[in-house]
């Protein structure tokens, strides 16, 4: 399958006809909006609902979903090096980092997130006609800002914030 869109970079909202193992040569996230699924990731299976959200690496990931009830959920796909220029923006050892780990990331996002997120790619999707140099960096701020917030996520998980210590 091909990123089948601007720049290398897609999205939309998916409900149905996902339900076949398959992997990708790009980079797939995705985040539940609403209801709630089973996603079955290189044999594992995870009961998935809202904000829960997976990163899927280029042909490593094999998943697919199990729909018992209704569910929809934000697709995102952008070629690895549309995404490496985003890690490296944020760190130089963030894309490494989530190539080399053992399993696909899966990070919990909250209501604020995914509103921001989801104006973000209004946003791109929206930009007038006469603005569409506008687009690439659009896609590079929101890509930006979703791997701040997994590399965030990791920052805590390695050196949690303690009430009265400096945070830097």
């Amino acid at each position: 399958m091909r990123v089948p869109s601007l720049e290398h970079f897609a999205t939309h909202i998916t409900s149905q006809q996902d339900e076949y193992r398959h992997n990708h040569e790009f980079f797939e996230f995705f985040y539940i909006l609403e209801g709630t699924i089973r996603h079955e990731c290189n044999e594992e299976i995870s009961q998935l609902a809202f904000g829960d959200c997976y990163i899927l690496r280029p042909n490593t990931d094999i998943h697919c979903f199990l729909r018992d009830d209704s569910c929809s959920h934000r697709d995102i796909c952008v070629d690895a090096t549309r995404f490496r220029n985003a890690c490296d923006y944020i760190s130089p050892d963030l894309y490494a980092c989530i190539l080399s780990n053992c399993a696909p990331i899966r990070i919990s996002l909250s209501l604020p997130e995914i509103n921001f997120f989801e104006q973000k790619l209004n946003d791109i999707k929206y930009a007038p006609d006469d603005e569409l140099w506008k687009k690439p960096y659009l896609i590079k701020c929101f890509l930006s800002a979703f791997l701040s917030t997994y590399y965030n996520i990791q920052a805590q998980v390695r050196a949690p914030y303690r009430f009265g210590s400096v945070p830097y």
